[in-house]
């Protein structure tokens, strides 16, 4: 049936989500920010989308309430002096949901960046536009990238953009935006079908029944080879 060894049903699964996302490129645009750190306080200071063709939708650095620490600075090149004039988070906001507004975003690790866009905006929770656009994230549907990478591939844990992508970023949003893509790019397959997934299943399903000695009314059958 196979000429090679078969897809497991999580890998096939993957294969159609990337299939699905380049595809039909005008339902998603890809989003990556970079920040001032990992944990509950860090804000946003770089944010990019981009279109499914690589067209840049949205490009610019955020100023954040608290200074951006030398380590992050590290990772990402981006000090205080270079986001002393750049918009605030809340100014940024109202630009980010034109273009996010009734789109899918694909995110590498969706997880951290949706997080840290409400937590960036939870800085300005006593403004009069905070619930506006705390509901208006809500209503935001994303998808990630770097999950659905690690199951076709069939890791058992997730990788790094740089690993996936195949080449070195520079911990930009609109670089790693760009790397995102060519991870869907490279993952894209159309001659792997939904007609070619029904048949996997079908088959895992046989190989699954031929394993079980309870797969007939609940009672053992014998599946010893004959010529034994």
């Amino acid at each position: 049936m196979f000429s090679q060894k078969p897809l497991t049903i999580s890998q096939a699964k993957a294969q159609l989500q990337f299939n699905e996302w380049y595809g039909n490129k005008e339902k998603y645009v890809i989003l990556d920010t970079e920040t001032t750190g990992l944990d509950t306080n860090a804000e946003i200071v770089d944010i990019a989308v981009i279109s499914m063709s690589g067209d840049v939708l949205l490009h610019t650095f955020v100023k954040p309430i608290d200074p951006i620490p030398v380590d992050a600075s590290v990772i990402h090149g981006i000090t205080d002096k270079m986001v002393v004039n750049a918009p605030s988070w809340l100014d940024v906001l109202p630009q980010l949901y034109d273009v996010i507004k009734d789109k899918v975003v694909l995110i590498y690790n969706d997880q951290f960046d949706m997080r840290m866009m409400f937590q960036s905006l939870k800085r300005y929770k006593d403004t009069n536009t905070f619930q506006q656009y705390y509901d208006a994230l809500h209503a935001c549907y994303s998808d990630c990238v770097m999950r659905t990478y690690a199951l076709l591939k069939g890791f058992d844990r997730w990788v790094k953009l740089e690993y996936a992508c195949g080449y070195k970023t520079e911990h930009r949003a609109l670089g790693d935006c760009m790397a995102t893509l060519k991870v869907i790019q490279n993952s894209f397959n159309p001659k792997f079908t939904q007609a070619h997934y029904d048949e996997l299943k079908l088959y895992h399903e046989q190989i699954a029944a031929a394993n079980d000695p309870f797969a007939s009314d609940g009672k053992p059958i014998d599946i010893s080879d004959e010529d034994s």
